[in-house]
This record gives structure tokens, sequence and C-alpha cells, in this order.
């Protein structure tokens, strides 16, 4: 205690307190953070609703609905939906996944990164043109690489890009 009157009176009493306030701040944003990391969820699909939403049975036995994050692809009803659907059903057969969960949506649906075997999901969907990449909503560090990945899809035709005039799904769904 003797320590911290003597840093305060060698700084100033103001100056300490600016300190021990930045330092606090940043203590508790880094708490913040570490409590809000989840780490990965295993378990299993027991249904695929369409191109980006599925549903997980974690390892105690919770159905978990997952919505894939920043992706969107077509809806079951809209042109491409059955396809981006089949798409994701083909790269989870049989496999256990890891959801890493990254937020929650107004459907109370968990928002997160699929990964099989260390594969991100996510990421295929956007490499096999079955997506669009969704900005507006992607966030993370590695967004702006699936960006360019999705445009590299649509360069090549993949996926929904082999015919033009593909509806993005938030235009249909309004």
């Amino acid at each position: 205690m003797a320590a911290a009157f003597a840093f305060m009176s060698f700084l100033g009493v103001a100056h300490f307190y600016d300190e021990l306030k930045s330092f606090l701040r940043i203590g508790a944003d880094y708490a913040a953070e570490m409590l809000l990391a989840e780490p990965a969820i295993p378990g299993d699909v027991i249904n695929i609703a369409d191109g980006d939403t599925l549903t997980v049975m974690n390892e105690m036995g919770e159905e978990m609905k997952v919505r894939l994050y920043g992706i969107d692809a077509p809806e079951s009803s809209q042109k491409y939906g059955a396809k981006a659907k089949q798409a994701l059903q083909h790269l989870l057969d049989g496999h256990k996944v890891t959801v890493e969960v990254i937020d929650i949506d107004q459907y109370g649906r968990q928002v997160g990164v699929l990964e099989v075997d260390g594969i991100n999901i996510n990421e295929l969907m956007l490499e096999g043109g079955h997506a669009w990449f969704y900005g507006n909503y992607c966030r993370k560090s590695f967004c702006d690489r699936w960006e360019l990945i999705s445009a590299q899809a649509r360069t090549e035709k993949k996926g929904l890009w082999e015919e033009s005039g593909a509806e993005p799904p938030w235009e249909y769904r309004r």
C-alpha cells in the first residue's frame, strides 16, 4: 500500500487515477472477452434445414439450432436452395462437428463457425459457390478472406454462380 501512495505522489494523483482507469478498462475488456468466448461445442448433426441452418445434438443431448456465421445460402424455396442444402449435407454426412458460437440471433439460434475435423464448413460453402458472403454481419478477422473466397467462386462460376441472375436471399426474403 505504501508503494501505491509513493507512486501516486511521484506521478501526481490525477495522472495516477487516469492510469488506473486505463488499466482497469483494458483488464475489464479482456475479462469480458474471455468470459464470452465459448469453447467449440462438439455434436452430431440431426437435421439440415437449408444451406446455412441446421440442428446439432451436443454431447449433453441438447439440441442446438445453428445458423452458419458470415454466409447466407439460398432459402429452400429459392432457386438453388435445394442444391445448397445438398452441398451442406454432403460436407457433413456422417461426420462429428464442432460449433464455435459467435452470437445468438434474433430467433434464438446459435450463430457460429462449423468445423468437421478442423475444416471450416462455412468457408467451404463459400468456396463451392453455395452461399453468399454475408458481409453486413461478418465482423471477424477472417471475414476479409471469406469475401475474397466468395468473389473467386463467383468469378469461376461455381455453384449458384453457374447461371446469371442469382437473387441474394436477403432480397428474396423481403
